[in-house]
């Protein structure tokens, strides 16, 4: 509870033609003040749901903790886009080995954006 009321932690609704769930988001806040330790050097936070990238709060404190490179949505995403997205995406990392970069510049190329909501796939790194 004292994650909620610092708002660490918040309600998020999950956007489905099917279905409206509610469930729990992360903050900044939780990042900085909850989670333990450093990320490995390399580290990639691939964060699937909307708006990861509205603004850069989120990402900063990920790269405060040693994140290296993080991927958002500027927007609201459909539960069906962002899966198709991550996995693209996923293929130009892992399998292509692409920079982060050229995969989030050819996945975006590969989909465009979210044709429901409009939300489009950024990617931020940490300045060295």
């Amino acid at each position: 509870m004292d994650e909620q009321r610092e708002m660490e932690v918040f309600a998020a609704l999950f956007l489905d033609d099917r279905q409206q769930a509610l469930y729990f988001n992360i903050g900044p806040n939780f990042v900085e003040n909850e989670m333990e330790g450093k990320f490995r050097k390399g580290t990639i936070v691939i964060v699937m749901g909307c708006n990861g990238l509205t603004n850069t709060s989120l990402a900063e404190a990920f790269f405060k903790k040693g994140v290296d490179t993080y991927f958002g949505f500027d927007g609201e995403v459909s539960a069906q886009y962002t899966d198709k997205a991550t996995g693209i995406l996923m293929q130009h990392l892992v399998v292509e080995q692409m920079a982060p970069q050229q995969a989030a510049s050819a996945t975006a190329q590969e989909i465009g954006p979210d044709p429901v909501y409009g939300g489009k796939l950024l990617v931020l790194q940490k300045a060295q």
